[in-house]
């Protein structure tokens, strides 16, 4: 009785293992990765004009940058202005590649065989992160008349936007070459544009 017993439990086992296999089970997926790079959107270049004794910018609403009024400072025998501007570019969804072209305009002194504003003041160059400003070590300062096709690349202000400073000379920092509005010069309007243009691929 016992090995009547014995050899029936062997059975039941063997018909449960191929029951088993019978009905093994294989579940499959394929997943899809996938990532869009967003298209850019839009692209500002703003100028703002800062006050000298505040540091206050205020934007322009047009495209008119006028350093007016001139006042002479009677220590150094100069002409200065109360105020500066900054040009910001800046992009949603891409950083631009940005070109700065100065055109001479209206020159009084060339009358004496002077020079004009392109002379007269200095574009800095500068990378913006948060508040921090630090100006691009491969396009240091240099005069209106010097900006000729210059090349601000994305690769130059990573993780930021660019910033173009622009002023009148004052002797502090300037470059080689600059003058400085004085009684000398001849009055009347010296001007000339400056074309920012910016793109992305």
């Amino acid at each position: 009785m016992k090995k009547g017993i014995v050899v029936f439990a062997g059975i039941a086992v063997v018909i449960l293992a191929t029951a088993l296999n019978c009905f093994a089970l294989t579940e499959q997926k394929t997943f899809t990765l996938s990532a869009t790079v967003p298209a850019v959107t839009s692209i500002s270049i703003d100028a703002y004009n800062v006050d000298t004794a505040t540091g206050d910018a205020t934007l322009e609403s047009g495209t008119s940058l006028g350093f007016d009024p001139l006042t002479l400072d009677p220590v150094n025998n100069i002409y200065t202005a109360d105020h500066y501007f900054y040009v910001n570019v800046q992009a949603v969804g891409g950083t631009p590649t940005t070109t700065l072209t100065f055109t001479q305009g209206a020159n009084p002194n060339s009358t004496v065989g002077g020079n004009g504003l392109g002379w007269k003041g200095a574009l800095t160059y500068t990378k913006v992160v948060g508040a921090a400003v630090t100006e691009i070590a491969a396009h240091p300062k240099e005069l209106f008349t010097n900006v000729t096709g210059d090349v601000v690349l994305p690769s130059e202000i990573t993780g930021g936007f660019f910033r173009a400073y622009l002023g009148l000379n004052t002797g502090t920092a300037m470059p080689t070459g600059g003058e400085i509005f004085n009684p000398t010069d001849k009055p009347g309007l010296y001007d000339g544009t400056l074309l920012v243009s910016a793109t992305i691929p």
